[in-house]
């Protein structure tokens, strides 16, 4: 990666310093150097966020206030069966939600924000208590490494480093960029190490204390730098990761890495043959046993056979996250954020596999990441420097987008969540913080 070294502030009284490549996390030239014009005034004030019900101690989570409550729990499950169906989401959550609805609140913790070239870069719900997991760095934005994984379970009121375990300063000696939680067992989770001592795919099984080292390149085809990771919506122990480097024959240059019993074993895929060698912000995503969307900057690509043979079903530029990818909303349908173009949709039209056809939903905004709130889709574009850079369409009319108001962001997401119990969005906006939305 090579660095482009840009200066960029963050809104006052907080001066952050984008120093970053021009890469996924970077603040540097994107694919599109220009971001959507604002529509919305910019007259939101940032909002302290509430640890609980109405009347209960409020504390503030911006750069400069937020307090840190120590978290040394170990009393993750390491139980490695697959069990039945596991608890239902909100199981062991206080469903209370805090904030007000629709305004955008900053719940930075301050090792997010210090030095001021560290970057949010991921963020991620346990469905299940509705505790919220991130991780931030600078080892792509001109420093030396990262924070490892922290927790909140005051909906990101308070966060405390919960990666205190096995392998746990390793992981600060790069960026993590991709965070999975199984949704079915959340003390299972997965991440992606960019850049530090062996950056590869790691695995938990206790909910984030010690993490193991995954062998996901049984053939030694590729230097174990693990890049993103898409995970089955019907099978959370499926999962699938593009490599950060090239692969070497007998496999395609861009070549895949899956596992469908939660990162025991591992099997290398083909990716397409068109690609000369991996991509940067590619993303994956599963439709299936052995159906796959690989995204890039050479559009969308669809394999239905384990990449057997891959099809060109996007056109356009995917430039995205390493967490993110297809988003699979509650009426059937996938989305997917295109640059310079807007989000598409899937619906399997005419006995055709979901995932197969896309079609460009008109007046949307460009995006990297969509997620939705049962009720409203939510899109969003890591390279939007425009200031207000959420949009939003109800699920029932896709076409009809606004951007949402919201207090100075200095760039889109590049990594996205929800919490179906609080109905809370959390978003990563690299040196611009995190930020939290509560939605109904």
């Amino acid at each position: 990666m090579r660095a482009a070294f840009r200066l960029r502030h963050a809104p006052a009284p907080v001066l952050r310093t984008c120093l970053g490549a021009a890469t996924l996390l970077g603040c540097g030239a994107s694919p599109s150097t220009a971001s959507q014009d604002s529509s919305s005034d910019d007259t939101a004030a940032v909002a302290s966020s509430s640890a609980g019900d109405d009347g209960a101690d409020t504390t503030t989570a911006t750069p400069t206030t937020a307090s840190t409550t120590a978290d040394t729990s170990t009393t993750g499950s390491t139980d490695d069966s697959s069990g039945d169906d596991g608890p239902q989401p909100g199981t062991d959550c206080d469903a209370s939600s805090p904030g007000r609805v629709g305004q955008w609140e900053e719940i930075t913790p301050p090792e997010f924000a210090t030095p001021d070239n560290m970057e949010a870069a991921t963020i991620a719900v346990n469905p299940i208590d509705c505790s919220v997991f991130a991780t931030a760095g600078n080892k792509t934005n001109g420093g030396d490494g990262g924070t490892g994984v922290f927790k909140s379970s005051d909906a990101g009121a308070t966060w405390s480093k919960i990666s205190t375990g096995e392998n746990g300063s390793k992981l600060e000696t790069g960026v993590i960029w991709a965070l999975r939680i199984d949704p079915v067992e959340p003390d299972r989770m997965y991440l992606a190490s960019g850049y530090g001592n062996d950056p590869t795919i790691y695995r938990s099984l206790d909910g984030g204390v010690n993490w193991t080292m995954l062998d996901a390149d049984p053939d030694d085809t590729v230097n174990d730098f693990a890049q993103a990771i898409g995970m089955d919506r019907d099978d959370p122990r499926h999962l699938v990761i593009t490599w950060h480097d090239n692969c070497s024959a007998p496999h395609t240059p861009n070549c895949l890495s899956r596992t469908k019993d939660g990162g025991d074993t591992w099997e290398i895929i083909d990716g397409p043959a068109e690609f000369g060698g991996w991509v940067e912000g590619a993303s994956i995503s599963i439709f299936g046993p052995d159906s796959y969307l690989l995204a890039a900057d050479s559009g969308g690509w669809f394999t239905a056979d384990a990449g057997a043979s891959w099809a060109h079903v996007v056109d356009g530029v995917h430039y995205g996250v390493y967490g993110g990818g297809v988003h699979f909303a509650p009426d059937g349908a996938a989305y997917l954020g295109m640059t310079n173009s807007g989000v598409f949709v899937s619906h399997g039209d005419r006995g055709a596999p979901l995932g197969s056809t896309w079609t460009l939903l008109p007046g949307s905004p460009q995006a990297a990441l969509v997620i939705d709130d049962g009720t409203s889709l939510y899109a969003t574009y890591l390279h939007d420097f425009g200031g207000q850079p959420f949009w939003r369409a109800p699920l029932g009319d896709a076409e009809s987008w606004t951007q949402m108001a919201s207090p100075v962001i200095g760039r889109g997401a590049v990594a996205i969540d929800y919490d179906a119990t609080k109905h809370l969005i959390y978003s990563a906006n690299g040196v611009f913080g995190m930020w939290r939305l509560r939605t109904q």
